[in-house]
């Protein structure tokens, strides 16, 4: 049976396919890893900030880095 792909609700009209998302994880949790922090800091113009507020989460796609003020378990329930 095919997975018929849903839309992603990203905070500030921003949607994406869920069947684009790499993974989504944590900020706060995940952000004190060296290797997150690097990953984050050359990400440069793939990076797609949503938020104006203190960010909540990220995600990875196959091709751009999003930033949200959503939680990870709200994108998750979406």
């Amino acid at each position: 049976m095919l997975k018929t792909a849903r839309r992603i609700h990203l905070g500030e009209g921003v949607f994406i396919t869920d069947t684009d998302i790499v993974g989504i994880f944590d900020i706060e949790k995940t952000s004190s890893n060296k290797d997150t922090k690097n990953f984050l800091r050359h990400l440069g113009r793939k990076t797609i900030t949503i938020t104006y507020d203190m960010p909540k989460s990220f995600l990875v796609t196959s091709d751009k880095t999003y930033i949200s003020k959503l939680s990870p378990r709200i994108l998750m329930l979406k």
